[in-house]
């Protein structure tokens, strides 16, 4: 009975790591929501502090943007996370991005914890 137990504990711990658990579950999630259009939902991915640099149109635009580029490139493949460091409430993500027509992304993703939540958090520079 205790095998049977420690059993469904370690395929319950399994599966949620491989669904989304974490800060490389928020960055998975995130391209792949980019990916499908789903903006609204990319939006709730963000930190607070991301989504107030920008008003919501430009924000919807570069999603938008980032939506055609993924389609552009036939779509996203997979996504390979190379690294995960959490310190506290701040955490960065190293990914790989691997596309339909052979090319790759790799990126660097800093995140906070926000109301039990990870975020992505972006440093949005403002042109002179």
């Amino acid at each position: 009975m205790k095998i049977r137990l420690y059993l469904m504990l370690l395929t319950t711990i399994m599966i949620a790591s491989c669904f989304g658990g974490g800060p490389a579950g928020t960055v998975k999630s995130f391209y792949k929501e980019v990916e499908s259009g789903k903006l609204e939902s990319a939006t709730e991915l963000l930190s607070n502090s991301t989504r107030s640099q920008l008003s919501a149109d430009k924000l919807k635009l570069s999603l938008q943007e980032g939506t055609r580029q993924i389609d552009a490139k036939g779509g996203i493949e997979k996504i390979v996370v190379t690294e995960e460091k959490v310190i506290g409430e701040t955490a960065t993500v190293a990914v790989k991005i691997l596309f339909a027509d052979d090319t790759e992304q790799v990126d660097q993703i800093s995140l906070i914890q926000e109301d039990g939540k990870w975020r992505i958090q972006i440093s949005v520079s403002r042109g002179k």
